[in-house]
């Protein structure tokens, strides 16, 4: 947990920050609150869905019921693909999060799963010389480095290959 413990405060600041400008930019004067949506009826394409997305994820996550949470980010995950394509820094904000819940739930599997796209993401948003690359690359290397001494043999092969070409 105190791998995240850094990330968890500016992933939730930084997710607070999109809700807040996601809400101004699409609020439309003396247009009515629909109330906030729910897991089961959202609308991908509905203009003002994902500042309450990303807002009631991060509810569920300081409530601990991070499952939830996880339904939440995804979903502003993707409302934010649609609405600011694949390779927006929402969505690596969103990925984080998702992170962060998933390792409360222990679920390892879906936590490196995560950090694949997260990587993938970093590559896509930044340049070579852009410090925010090797900042999140900081990030996905630090996890793998984590995951290589806690889980069994049969992965550290894969762990090093990919370890190994984040520092080349």
């Amino acid at each position: 947990h105190r791998l995240a413990a850094g990330a968890s405060a500016l992933c939730l600041m930084a997710l607070a920050l999109i809700a807040d400008q996601a809400l101004a930019q699409n609020s439309e004067p003396g247009a009515a609150d629909s109330g906030q949506p729910d897991s089961k009826s959202f609308n991908v394409y509905q203009v003002n869905s994902l500042s309450p997305l990303i807002e009631l994820g991060l509810q569920m996550q300081e409530q601990d019921r991070h499952e939830e949470a996880i339904d939440y980010f995804k979903q502003a995950r993707q409302v934010s693909r649609i609405q600011n394509g694949l390779y927006d820094e929402t969505q690596l904000a969103l990925v984080e999060a998702i992170i962060e819940s998933e390792m409360e739930l222990e679920n390892w599997e879906a936590v490196d799963n995560h950090y694949q796209h997260a990587e993938h993401l970093y590559h896509k948003l930044y340049d070579l010389q852009d410090p925010r690359l090797e900042e999140g690359l900081g990030k996905v290397s630090r996890w793998l480095s984590y995951s290589l001494s806690a889980r069994d043999s049969s992965d550290r092969i894969d762990k090093l290959f990919r370890a190994r070409r984040i520092y080349s």
